[in-house]
């Protein structure tokens, strides 16, 4: 991985075209961050071999020398290209002089700010950073503020970047690579690689080639990478996912099953019950008062709600309890892992959520119609890849949530799914009643009752058995 990252970076940013050639790498010393020390500091030690015999290599030992050396080693007068590993330390852990000077930015986006600020027109920056940087809404100010100081080129997804770099941080930590040019507004293409595990020369070879293709391509996409030519909004993700044409592909194809709206459009989101703002309306769980707490645990998978033993209860007004008709999502998932949700059916127990769960109600009628066919999407494939393009991440965030895209079905396609679900609900329930008769044949009391029950319901699903078969049968 060390040589193909030597690869990309000769071919994409230590090009011929830009004489001057630094790297700089952060060595945070822990006396340097304020609070508990963190398990991605940033500390490195990166090879000589990752950069060409003209690049000057300088490690830069705590925050004040990592400021001022940017200021000293960078050329302002010349076009440079840069290759940095800022620091990667939370804006918490700071010192109060630079949390004052830039509020609301961690480490590495003030380094990246600083570069982008001082380099002269035509240089490039090649940056590693952690992988939340390019999606999250923490790091939105950051990436607005970098954008309105350079332009970014090419965005590079690597989750083997942390081994390929001797970076002392979790293996499991994500991170990727951003390339930000000084000047040409005009230009407006991006371009997105996501780098595979190349373990053999010749696989190496091969993602090379598609690098070195992605490079020369106008528009279009290659095997690893595709070009957006429209660029990318001020406030947009800079995610691998989100501009694939993959996914824009699938998103207009959901026009087929009879239109698209916005989840917003047709759900509103439920707040669920904070253990600090709302302390004061927790019970413990052997309270006679308040309604049970529903918790991502109680959304089963086959899609129902478990009401048994809540472990917390509370006093809510009746605008937080959970209505039915209402759809709770876990809140939390594996990025890998379709969402889990359940309708709340009518007659269920009073309840209320806390904040593993997510309530979405329909804002209207017509919403009202589609919560059966909506929760066939949200736990499908489709939608998984939708919720992976906003950002892959543990907590589903409610407002990615309401930005989904939503297939709006028309009447007899929202009737054909409602018949699958009720049917498949059917077969369950018959399944569970043969399964009753069958096991009571020798726990009952009575063999004689036992006899005659396992005799009628064995005639009766001999009879349901053939009634599918005809059914199923188009000669008939």
């Amino acid at each position: 991985m060390t040589n193909l990252l030597r690869q990309i970076l000769d071919s994409a940013l230590f090009t011929a075209s830009v004489a001057h050639k630094l790297a700089l790498v952060a060595q945070i010393a822990e006396e340097d961050q304020e609070g508990p020390s963190l398990s991605h500091s940033g500390n490195t030690e990166i090879s000589r071999d990752l950069f060409p015999a003209d690049c000057q290599l300088l490690q830069l030992p705590n925050i004040a020398e990592l400021l001022s050396g940017i200021k000293e080693a960078i050329p302002t007068d010349v076009p440079v290209a840069v290759f940095v590993v800022p620091g990667m330390i939370h804006r918490r852990h700071l010192p109060d002089r630079l949390r004052a000077q830039f509020p609301g930015m961690d480490l590495a986006e003030i380094t990246l700010a600083l570069l982008a600020e001082m380099v002269a027109p035509g240089s490039l920056i090649w940056a590693i950073l952690p992988q939340h940087f390019v999606f999250t809404e923490s790091c939105r100010m950051g990436r607005e503020r970098i954008r309105k100081l350079s332009h970014l080129r090419l965005v590079v997804a690597d989750d083997n970047l942390v081994s390929a770099l001797g970076m002392n941080i979790h293996p499991q930590f994500r991170m990727c690579s951003v390339l930000l040019e000084k000047g040409q507004e005009s230009d407006t293409i991006v371009r997105f690689f996501k780098c595979p595990l190349a373990a053999t020369e010749s696989q190496c070879s091969e993602v090379i080639s598609d690098f070195l293709r992605l490079l020369r391509l106008p528009g279009g996409k290659t095997q690893y990478g595709y070009v957006l030519r429209d660029g990318i909004l001020p406030e947009g993700t800079w995610l691998y996912e989100a501009y694939h044409p993959d996914i824009v592909r699938r998103e207009e194809d959901l026009a087929h099953l009879g239109g698209i709206q916005r989840l917003d459009d047709l759900f509103e989101v439920i707040r669920g019950i904070h253990p600090t703002i709302d302390a004061a309306l927790m019970l413990d769980a052997t309270s006679n008062q308040g309604v049970a707490v529903l918790e991502a645990r109680n959304i089963q998978p086959d899609g129902s709600i478990d009401f048994d033993e809540p472990r917390y209860r509370a006093n809510v007004p009746p605008e937080r309890l959970v209505q039915p008709g209402d759809i709770c999502v876990r809140a939390i998932r594996g990025p890998q892992n379709k969402l889990t949700c359940a309708i709340v059916e009518p007659g269920t127990p009073a309840a209320t959520v806390n904040t593993t769960v997510i309530v979405l109600r329909p804002r209207n009628s017509e919403s009202t119609r589609i919560t059966t066919f909506l929760q066939s999407y949200l736990t499908s494939s489709a939608c998984l890849a939708f919720l992976n393009a906003r950002g892959p991440e543990w907590q589903v965030v409610a407002s990615k949530l309401l930005d989904l895209p939503i297939p709006v079905a028309d009447e007899p396609l929202r009737l054909a799914v409602e018949s699958l679900g009720n049917a498949s609900s059917q077969f369950r329930e018959w399944a569970e009643e043969l399964e009753a008769a069958r096991g009571s044949l020798f726990d009952s009391q009575s063999a004689r009752d036992a006899r005659l029950t396992a005799l009628s319901m064995g005639r009766l699903a001999k009879q349901r058995y053939e009634a599918a078969a005809l059914v199923g049968d188009f000669k008939q």
